[in-house]
């Protein structure tokens, strides 16, 4: 793309299997195909002339579209590298195309000889669906002032859905299949229903000692994950009082889960 952008392209068509390439960081327009669809496209432009030419029409938003929302292809997916029994991610946001503020009177892209300045743009990542999440836990430690972080994560957590709106299981976009909970976690968040969740998953200092212990950590680790010189391990275990957890199986062992 840069060297297209150099030679002074007007518009690009590439093919490329992978799931980001980040075409978005460029100016002129382009269109990224699969290599199946790429072959198809460079035989027809090969073989047919005088083809009829159609043309894109950009629109604004289009609300309801179906089916929404999907797992994005660069969200992280799980499991757990160091403990596989807890489930991650925790949950997804919307981290596609959202309109964020800028820093202002700077350049933020060039077309050609201009250096154009904005104060928004479309951004997508997961430090935008991060924020999302962020704002939904300081609306309800608003409205529940006594929570503690671990009950608004739980709140959260057991409040999302895991349904686009067509009723059928949120799509992944790296692989074009239903996802799964390596890929979307507990589901989608829910700040409505949050505010209002029943049941409620809290945990304090020693809960996350205990499961640290049950890792196995050893006391310099221990010392440096919690800042102190000594810690009580007498109840050390693997399970946490969390919202979600995974349940591994094996013919050669047996777990109990409380």
């Amino acid at each position: 793309m840069e060297e297209l952008t150099r030679v002074g392209a007007y518009a690009a068509i590439l093919m490329s299997d992978l799931p980001d390439i980040g075409v978005d960081r460029y100016n002129i327009p382009n269109e990224v195909l699969s290599t199946v669809s790429g072959g198809l496209v460079t035989k027809y432009a090969r073989s047919v002339s005088g083809a009829n030419i159609r043309c894109m029409r950009f629109m604004l938003t289009i609300l309801g579209s179906k089916p929404a929302p999907e797992v994005a292809n660069f969200s992280s997916k799980g499991p757990d590298p160091i403990n596989p029994g807890i489930v991650r991610p925790d949950i997804i946001a919307p981290g596609i195309d959202v309109l964020a503020a800028v820093a202002p009177k700077k350049p933020f892209t060039e077309l050609g000889k201009y250096k154009l300045v904005t104060d928004y743009a479309l951004y997508s990542g997961k430090s935008m669906a991060e924020p999302h999440v962020a704002g939904v836990a300081a609306l309800l430690k608003a409205v529940h002032p006594s929570w503690s972080p671990a009950a608004i994560k739980s709140a959260i957590m057991t409040t999302v859905y895991t349904q686009s709106n067509n009723g059928s299981t949120l799509i992944d976009q790296l692989t074009h299949l239903p996802a799964t909970p390596r890929c979307y976690g507990a589901g989608h968040v829910n700040p409505t229903k949050a505010i209002d969740p029943g049941l409620i998953y809290d945990m304090d200092q020693q809960d996350y000692i205990d499961f640290l212990c049950g890792l196995g950590y050893n006391d310099a680790k221990m010392k440096a994950v919690l800042r102190q010189s000594q810690c009580n391990c007498s109840k050390g275990r693997t399970d946490l009082n969390y919202p979600s957890f995974v349940a591994i199986f094996s013919n050669q062992a047996t777990s109990n889960f409380h």
